[in-house]
């Protein structure tokens, strides 16, 4: 990949400040893409092609449908183990006592 980087810069910049030379010619290359695909697109929509793809599936920014809300409630209840809100909440009350006991003994050791 090209930076368009004169060698006598890239000995000056730090690492830091080359990631962020590389950031910015990865964002140059794929708007220069984007410029390409889109005349490409345009170019064959007014040839009066059958059959033409929308520009934002040929540029890659086609809104991916999201799942249904019960597909990931699912996965979850497959995932996850089951517990009563009473044992939630026991759990909360042991982690707060533990919280309190430890923030207890440490301002003793001070």
């Amino acid at each position: 990949m090209a930076l368009d980087l004169c060698p006598e810069r890239f000995w000056l910049i730090t690492p830091r400040l080359l990631l962020t030379e590389m950031k910015a010619a990865v964002l140059r290359r794929n708007q220069q893409n984007d410029v390409i695909l889109t005349a490409g697109w345009l170019a064959a929509k007014l040839q009066r092609v059958k059959k033409v793809p929308d520009l934002d599936q040929v540029l890659g920014k086609s809104e991916r449908r999201p799942r249904d809300l019960g597909f990931y409630l699912d996965e979850l209840k497959v995932v996850l183990p089951t517990t009563t809100i009473n044992e939630w909440a026991a759990r909360v009350r042991a982690g707060r006592q533990d919280w309190d006991a430890r923030k207890r003994a440490s301002a003793h050791a001070i």
